[in-house]
């Protein structure tokens, strides 16, 4: 039986300018609090985090 789901890829504007003016850490840093906000709205609207390649971020609901 087939399933109907989204996906959606997200990603940051600019990011690799930004990235560019930062440490690695602050970087990283970055990042980590991007993913923790993406999750949250996300988890809270039945939607899932799949997976995260630098600041590009795919995401799926069914």
């Amino acid at each position: 039986m087939l399933k109907t789901s989204t996906v959606i890829k997200i990603d940051i504007r600019g990011f690799d300018v930004v990235a560019r003016q930062q440490t690695p850490t602050e970087t990283a840093d970055y990042l980590a609090e991007y993913y923790k906000l993406i999750s949250e709205a996300l988890s809270s609207h039945g939607w899932r985090f799949v997976k995260a390649i630098g600041d590009c971020v795919l995401i799926s609901a069914e």
